[in-house]
This record gives C-alpha cells, sequence and structure tokens, in this order.
C-alpha cells in the first residue's frame, strides 16, 4: 500500500467499463498526484463519498445506466459536497461550452470522449483548484446547479422536489422548462421559500420520461431562483445575466451593418467575453471583446491622469480599417464595430449610441 503524500488528494472514479475506469486510474497512479478510489455502480460510488475523504468525482456516463444528473441529485439529497468532472460525448460538452457555465457552475466540469488522459489530469487538477475557493462560500451541488445540467445535457422528463410537506413538479423538454406545478403556490414563492440556500433541505427526484405538458410559462432560472450568487466570494454572478442575453442575436445589427464601410460588429461583457457577433466575412470579430476591454482600460488610465473626462468612445485607426468601442453599461458589457477606411464612421457612432442605450436593460441585473 502506498503511504499518504502530505499534498496529495484522492480522487473516485465512477464508470461502468471496468477497462476504461482501470485506464484513468493507472494513469493517475502513475503520474503520483493523486490516490484513487474506483466505483463500477452508483450504490458503491456513494457509499464510498459517504464513508471515506474523496476530493473530487471522475464520473464515466456512457456505460451502464450511470447517469452525471442523477448522480448530482444523489449526492444533493445526501448532503455531499464533492466537485465532478463529467466525462461525455462532443455534443454535450459544445453545449455547455455555449452557455458558458464553466466558471459559475464551479463543482461541476465537462469533458469529451474520446478523453485525453494528459489532459483530464489537468481538468481534475483545475476543477480541484476552483473548488477550493468555493468551499469558504459553502457552496455545493444546488437546485440551481442540477437544473443547469438538466440544461446542458437536453433532458426531457418530470422532476419532483419535496421541501417538509409541500411537494411541487417541474417538467422539461430538451432541457427547458415548460411547465411547473406546485399546488397553493405560485412557482417563483415556492422557490424562494423552500430551495433558497439556508432554507429547509429539499429533496429531488428525477424521472426522465416523455410528457404531455406543453410550454405554459416563460421562467428562467434567475426568476426561478432570484437570490442566487457567483461561486466566488464577492463576485456577482452573471450566468443568470448570460442566460437572458442568449436571445440577443445578429439582429440587433440591421441598423449598423447597412452603414458605408461596416465591416464588423460585437456584443461583449466587461471582461471581453462574447455574447454576440456579426461579419461581412472580411474581419473575424471573436477577440474583439478581449481587445477592446484592453483598449478602454489604456483610455481611461490616459484619461485619468490628464484629466481630461472619459469618452463616450474609444478609437483604433489602422491603414484600412478603424475599430469603436463604446459601453453599454461601464464596466457590465459594450458594443464594438470595425469599419472601412472612407466609411461613414460619423454615422456609424451615432447608430452605436442609439443601440448601446437600447441595449441598457438586457444587461441591468
Amino acid at each position: 500500500m502506498i503511504k499518504k503524500g502530505l499534498n496529495k488528494k484522492t480522487v473516485l472514479v465512477v464508470g461502468g467499463d471496468s477497462l476504461f475506469v482501470h485506464s484513468i486510474e493507472v494513469y493517475l497512479l502513475e503520474n503520483e498526484h493523486y490516490f484513487i478510489e474506483t466505483a463500477l455502480q452508483k450504490k458503491k460510488a456513494l457509499d464510498i463519498l459517504k464513508g471515506k475523504k474523496i476530493d473530487g468525482v471522475i464520473i464515466d456516463v456512457e456505460d451502464r445506466g450511470i447517469d452525471s444528473i442523477q448522480f448530482a441529485i444523489e449526492m444533493f439529497n445526501r448532503n455531499i459536497c464533492k466537485p465532478m468532472l463529467v466525462l461525455k460525448k462532443n455534443s454535450i460538452v459544445n453545449t455547455w461550452k455555449e452557455i458558458e457555465t464553466s466558471d459559475n457552475l464551479g463543482v461541476v466540469e465537462y469533458l469529451d470522449k474520446p478523453i485525453n488522459l494528459e489532459k483530464l489530469e489537468r481538468n481534475v487538477a483545475g476543477v480541484l483548484q476552483r473548488f477550493r475557493q468555493y468551499l469558504n462560500s459553502g457552496s455545493c451541488i444546488d437546485f440551481y446547479i442540477i437544473l443547469m445540467m438538466l440544461k446542458i445535457e437536453r433532458k426531457t422528463g418530470v422532476m419532483s422536489i419535496r421541501s417538509g410537506k409541500k411537494e411541487g413538479w417541474i417538467f422539461f423538454t430538451e432541457g427547458d422548462i415548460v411547465d411547473i406545478e406546485v399546488p397553493g403556490f405560485y412557482p417563483q414563492d415556492f422557490f424562494k421559500r423552500y430551495l433558497q440556500k439556508g432554507q429547509e433541505k429539499a429533496r429531488i427526484a428525477l424521472q426522465y420520461k416523455k410528457h404531455q405538458r406543453e410550454k405554459r410559462i416563460d421562467i428562467s432560472l434567475c426568476e426561478l431562483l432570484p437570490d442566487h450568487r457567483g461561486w466566488e466570494e464577492g463576485k456577482e454572478n452573471q450566468t443568470c445575466q448570460k442566460e437572458a442575453k442568449m436571445a440577443i442575436n445578429e439582429k440587433v445589427f440591421e441598423g449598423l451593418a447597412s452603414i458605408s464601410g461596416f465591416s464588423a460588429g460585437a456584443i461583449y461583457y466587461g471582461d471581453g467575453e462574447l455574447v454576440t457577433q456579426i461579419t461581412n466575412g472580411e474581419v473575424d470579430p471573436s477577440k474583439m471583446g478581449g481587445l477592446a476591454v484592453e483598449l478602454y482600460k489604456a483610455a481611461k488610465t490616459i484619461s485619468g491622469k490628464m484629466g481630461i473626462g472619459e469618452t463616450n468612445f474609444v478609437e483604433f485607426h489602422a491603414d484600412d480599417y478603424s475599430f469603436v468601442h463604446t459601453c453599454i453599461i461601464p464596466g457590465v458589457a459594450a458594443l464594438g464595430l470595425v469599419i472601412k477606411k472612407g466609411g461613414n464612421i460619423g454615422l456609424a457612432k451615432h447608430e452605436m449610441v442609439s443601440l448601446a442605450k437600447s441595449l441598457v436593460k438586457e444587461f441591468q441585473t
């Protein structure tokens, strides 16, 4: 038996394919960074989590009925607080990236198959490191995360939630909530009263099945869980903002795209992360947000030192193109435009101001 090192973490590998589980075990042991526990069935995995000191879970859900969401629900119901690295097929991983939840979920991360073992080791280290930050705020697998996993994995079925003597049902299709039934409550009131952190502990059960419920509600996770906050202490959770902004698409650029010289446009968050973009094919605007934020910071520093006040626009002019950035809400969201030399930049800036003002409410918390 290997003696435990002071800094080694113990990882539980769960999966129905014994050869695959063993290959992960051997690789991680050979690199001597982790101690490994393995389980081929869900029950054994949960017993290990309850009985031993486990720092994180790798779960392979492609074989023999092991389901990541059902596993997360079991952890929720048993009050087990561990990070999960879920091994899934590409389509799921791409959806996870589209929804952009990796930093906000914190305790759950998806990794595509087939697995690159070196990448797996890096991801394990990353999720364990992030998780240590979240423990300080008592974050764990909660109801919000489970609903997000349903959305990411595009599941269809019914979830029942029991809290004390109260019980409710959520009907979802392809990951989207289509109906909520909570006798005696409006949905928001039930979730606010019974499912917020610090409230009475709920128990969840989940069935994947077709149902006859049509979409009767248009309610977001933010409206269901209005008090949910980001995982990092002192940081506002932007996932709800991002969820709402998924409805913003390239159609908002129709006015700008008709202006002479227009080449590309982008809307992005205050950290440079892209919301949506449009291009005529001559310019790739995918990195526009990150560059714009750096330019804005530099311009703000210069204007502050010179005492000349801040401007509505930050501009950069190259030989053939000009780039213009303006804030929607300073530090929260912004709009960028690339226009050809000789284009109508004055009209473009006027249109940018109008568009930015129309988007303010979309980005307000």
